[in-house]
């Protein structure tokens, strides 16, 4: 069977530093990494570590150097550059990341290329024989919602993770979103109530699940997570204890692990607590793609609680 994932191509540069700087300031980084990056893509990595079966992802990058570069990244990571589309008019995506020693992070994302595609945005065929469908939103809108219509067409099941929160109403892409995954802020900004506690996560998942998605996710960093389904009661779903020194891109190791874990037929409650394993081993590395765990070292990591 067949993964479909359509969304954002990035290099990512990240700086370590002690501490987040202040606005003006100026100061010395510990260290630094160039990586590729983008929700997209670090979802992409993540499926292609754990689900054997195709996997297409589509995404956009400029005609230059850092285009180069991803791709080429990409194609070691095991993934296929077919659907891998060059603007000659837009450069590729960039994030700049500044990391502190408490593994908090603050990120500016440069869209270029990702903010290029047209309204209809990628090709039906692109969806076609698809099991899984995974989006965010670091790609136009409009091109996001025609895509969650035809990977719907495709009868695809339809997993979104909102993220970054746009300044638009998200109704339309609730009713055509089977899962949707947010974090705390995320569920706040498509219209729940402040998450302060476990309860206030349970009520906020309850909430959005009767707003159209068959299945929701809201995902709380290292408090665990919160899933329900079908209109049954919520379940929180605690999270692994690991010292997080890198936290970039943990959600997306999140949501491409649930959508390879569903593609291979994993119930959902297994999968999202596989998902969440592969997110805790994930903030121990620093990188984006590069911190992605593989099948083999989640699988150990959920018998032994240990970190190969």
């Amino acid at each position: 069977m067949t993964m479909a994932i359509f969304g954002s191509a990035n290099i990512d540069i990240a700086a370590n530093v002690d501490k987040l700087p202040n606005g003006g300031q100026t100061i010395h980084a510990r260290g630094q990494q160039i990586h590729i990056g983008g929700k997209g893509a670090n979802q992409a990595v993540a499926a292609r570590s754990i689900y054997r079966g195709d996997i297409r992802f589509m995404a956009a990058v400029g005609d230059d150097p850092f285009g180069q570069f991803f791709c080429s990244e990409i194609q070691r990571y095991g993934l296929s550059t077919e659907h891998i589309r060059t603007h000659s008019n837009s450069p590729t995506g960039m994030a700049l990341i500044h990391i502190d020693k408490a593994a908090n992070n603050s990120i500016t994302v440069c869209g270029g290329a990702n903010m290029d595609w047209p309204d209809t945005g990628p090709d039906s065929l692109f969806f076609e024989g698809a099991k899984v469908a995974l989006f965010q939103l670091e790609t136009p809108i409009a091109a996001t919602i025609s895509a969650l219509q035809k990977a719907r067409s495709a009868q695809a099941l339809t997993i979104v993770d909102p993220a970054p929160i746009p300044d638009t109403n998200l109704n339309s892409l609730l009713a055509l979103a089977d899962i949707i995954t947010p974090n705390e802020d995320e569920a706040r900004a498509l219209g729940t109530d402040k998450i302060v506690t476990t309860d206030d996560a349970c009520r906020a998942a309850a909430h959005l699940c009767s707003r159209g998605p068959e299945k929701i996710v809201i995902t709380l960093g290292k408090r665990g997570a919160v899933y329900c389904e079908d209109g049954l009661d919520p379940i929180f779903v605690p999270p692994f204890n690991v010292q997080a020194i890198d936290s970039v891109a943990a959600g997306d190791c999140f949501n491409g692990a649930l959508a390879a874990s569903l593609a291979g037929d994993m119930p959902f409650d297994q999968a999202v607590r596989y998902a969440i394993a592969a997110s805790a081993i994930s903030v121990t590395r620093r990188g984006a793609a590069a911190s992605i765990p593989a099948r083999g070292e989640i699988d150990a990591f959920l018998k032994t609680g240990r970190i190969i």
